[in-house]
C-alpha cells in the first residue's frame, strides 16, 4: 500500500494486457509515501520474573522511504522502550514477582508522511515456585550441646504456601 500527493500523470495498462481500460493516476513520484510494513508478527512471549526480556524491534517493522517513529500503549512498568532515533528501537526490562500476569503491549510505527501501522502481542509474566531463603547460616553445635536457633525463612512466592524445615 501507498499514499499519493501531488500532480503529473502516469499510465498504467490492465493487468491482462488486453483492451481494458488504462488506469491513469495525477502523482509526482518524488511525493509517493509507502506505508509502514510489519516484516514479521511478533509473538506472544511468556517470561519468569527475574529474567531479562529484550527484543530489537528492527527485525519487526520496516519503511521503504523514511525513518520510523515508535509509541507504545500499555507498556508494563518493569519494560522500557529505547528509541535510538534512527528508526529502530528495543523494548527491554526484568520483570519481578510484583508484575505477575499479561499485559497487551500495542506498538505503532509511524513515518515522516504520518502512515502508520500498528502491532498488538501479549507479554505474560509467568509465576515459578522460588525456592524460599535461609539466609546465611553459621552454627556450630557440639555434640552433645542443646541449643537454640531462631531461624529467618523468606519466600519471595506471592503465595501463602506453608514452609517446613527439617533439620
Amino acid at each position: 500500500a501507498f499514499v499519493i500527493k501531488g500532480s503529473g500523470v502516469r499510465n498504467a495498462v490492465s493487468f491482462d494486457g488486453g483492451d481494458a481500460p488504462k488506469l491513469v493516476i495525477n502523482y509526482d513520484e518524488s511525493t509517493v509515501s509507502y506505508s509502514p510494513k510489519i516484516v514479521e508478527p511478533i509473538d506472544d512471549v511468556e517470561i519468569a520474573p527475574n529474567w531479562e526480556f529484550s527484543i530489537d524491534l528492527a527485525n519487526y517493522f520496516s519503511d521503504r522511504d523514511s525513518e520510523l517513529s515508535i509509541s507504545v500503549d500499555n507498556l508494563p512498568d518493569w519494560l522500557t522502550l529505547e528509541d535510538k532515533n534512527d528508526g529502530t528501537a528495543t523494548l527491554s526490562g526484568i520483570p519481578t514477582n510484583s508484575n505477575l500476569g499479561a499485559n497487551t503491549v500495542s506498538l505503532t510505527l509511524t513515518d515522516i508522511h504520518d502512515v502508520s501501522t500498528s502491532q498488538t502481542f501479549i507479554l505474560t509474566v509467568d509465576n515459578v515456585n522460588d525456592v524460599p531463603d535461609i539466609g546465611d547460616l553459621d552454627i556450630n553445635v557440639n555434640e552433645g550441646d542443646n541449643k537454640s536457633y531462631n531461624l529467618e525463612i523468606v519466600d519471595i512466592d506471592p503465595t501463602n504456601d506453608t514452609l517446613i524445615v527439617d533439620v
